[in-house]
């Protein structure tokens, strides 16, 4: 069961582990904050315009808008999405607002006590770092869309979309690299348990229709 979920996957996993990998590399290489400076440090403009108009693309919208598109091609797809949509809002929310409300974001963690960059027009966020709800949202969205296109440049491109939604979060100080690899775990982790329990307690039925259809 669990092969046929990994078998259209194998590429975007095995990015994915390498990426995990580089993490943890990462977290004990630089102390907390540390790397996010570096890089903020050595800001341009053409990052500030990239990574103001692709961090979108973790948006809880964009995944929403990613779920109704998913009506008109096929229903069991739609219920996959919508269940992992919904568990990652859920899981964000709970671990933002509850578990991790006070956790401080760049802009407080460092205060007056350093010059940070920001783009023209980005939102300044103060408290609820823990994790990056728009990493977790894009590797859950790409995850599936690997998942359901089935082939390995799909899979390749998807992975680069959603490392650079992460990466966005950390240029635009949103986010500590451990938020963002945080989230991409929590995204995997979720989308791949959705269709886990689809494939499992629901076993795919001869013809699947969309459940609404486009009139001619």
């Amino acid at each position: 069961m669990i092969k046929k979920i990994i078998e259209p996957l194998q590429l975007f996993l095995l990015l994915w582990v390498l990426w995990l990998s580089a993490g943890i590399v990462l977290y004990f290489i630089y102390p907390k904050g540390v790397l996010e400076l570096k890089w903020n440090e050595n800001h341009n403009l053409l990052f500030d315009y990239f990574f103001t108009f692709t961090t979108y693309l973790g948006n809880g919208f964009v995944y929403a808008i990613f779920v109704v598109t998913l009506l008109f091609i096929d229903r069991r797809k739609f219920l996959i999405g919508l269940t992992a949509s919904l568990t990652c809002m859920l899981i964000s929310v709970l671990m933002k607002q509850y578990f991790f409300r006070g956790e401080e974001r760049p802009l407080t963690y460092f205060g007056d006590t350093v010059n940070i960059h920001l783009p023209d027009g980005a939102e300044k966020l103060l408290f609820g770092s823990f994790p990056s709800g728009h990493t977790l949202s894009a590797f859950s969205m790409f995850l599936l869309a690997a998942y359901f296109m089935k082939n390995k440049i799909a899979q390749f491109s998807f992975f680069c979309l959603a490392v650079i939604v992460g990466l966005s979060r950390i240029y635009l100080m949103a986010h500590f690299k451990e938020d963002v690899w945080t989230g991409s775990l929590l995204g995997v982790l979720i989308s791949f348990s959705a269709v886990f329990i689809f494939q499992f307690y629901f076993p795919k039925q001869t013809e699947n229709k969309p459940l609404i259809r486009l009139k001619r």
